[in-house]
């Protein structure tokens, strides 16, 4: 059922490509206190799925929607939906099985989903993975300071002397080497259900080294901040709103 779900959500994005050059874009007069219901939903593209990536994104895609915009909003008022919820509810409003119902009539299911969201959500928030990967790339050989202790006698004369140590640095090469890398992009496209108008799109890519004092840096560590980055932006916008109209 998710496959026609996710399929729906994601014929409400724009395509990939419109966006490739663009970092972000807002509504700046979009009021995004006034979505009182909101469905955020995860889609990991087939090409990405091997038994772990959709697995595992999922889990860090629900921690994060729960400590970063439900726990936050909730209290203001917000209904803060996933796909597992949307399930329940469809079954409880139409009496519908939908993960059944897609396997029988796909189309069906396509509708009903399209329904519920008509009739119960204001805003469509979709998570879109692009990139979720490792690899490697040579890098140049450089140097880096690393901190030198150096002790040494003081004679003080006839009184004698004494031990000093002081901390200095040193410059050290690093030569050249194929390091390990991380590659991890999102794309984050809201739309208003209303208008049927899209109000937000972000693209965040992000690239990471990994290097010896941190060892080597993994996908659903960047792929964690890059959804806590957007959460934090959405629920700090609808916040202010708030206060707003207080």
């Amino acid at each position: 059922m998710k496959k026609v779900i996710l399929l729906v959500i994601a014929l409400m994005m724009l395509t990939v490509s419109a966006f490739a050059e663009k970092q972000e874009w807002i509504d700046k007069d979009y009021d995004f206190g006034k979505a009182k219901r909101i469905l955020v939903s995860l889609t990991v593209p087939d090409e990405l799925k091997n038994g772990i990536t959709e697995k595992e994104t999922e889990e860090i895609f629900l921690d994060a929607l729960q400590d970063k915009v439900t726990n936050k909003i909730a209290p203001l008022g917000y209904k803060v939906k996933n796909l597992n919820d949307v399930n329940k509810d469809i079954e409880l409003l139409y009496g519908i099985n939908i993960e059944e119902l897609a396997q029988t009539n796909p189309v069906e299911a396509e509708n009903t989903f399209i329904k519920y969201v008509n009739e119960n959500i204001d805003l469509v928030f979709g998570t879109l993975l692009l990139e979720y990967s490792t690899g490697s790339r040579y890098k140049e050989g450089y140097y880096i300071s690393v901190p030198k202790t150096e002790s040494h006698y003081v004679s003080n004369g006839m009184f004698g002397g004494q031990i000093v140590t002081t901390q200095t640095t040193e410059q050290q090469y690093i030569g050249p080497q194929n390091v390990p890398m991380t590659y991890t992009t999102v794309k984050f496209i809201i739309n208003d259900m209303a208008t049927k108008a899209n109000v937000w799109t972000r693209i965040d890519k992000r690239e990471r080294e990994g290097d010896e004092l941190f060892g080597n840096s993994k996908p659903k560590e960047v792929f964690e901040r890059i959804l806590k980055s957007a959460f934090d932006d959405f629920t700090e916008r609808i916040e202010k709103s708030v206060k707003a109209e207080e």
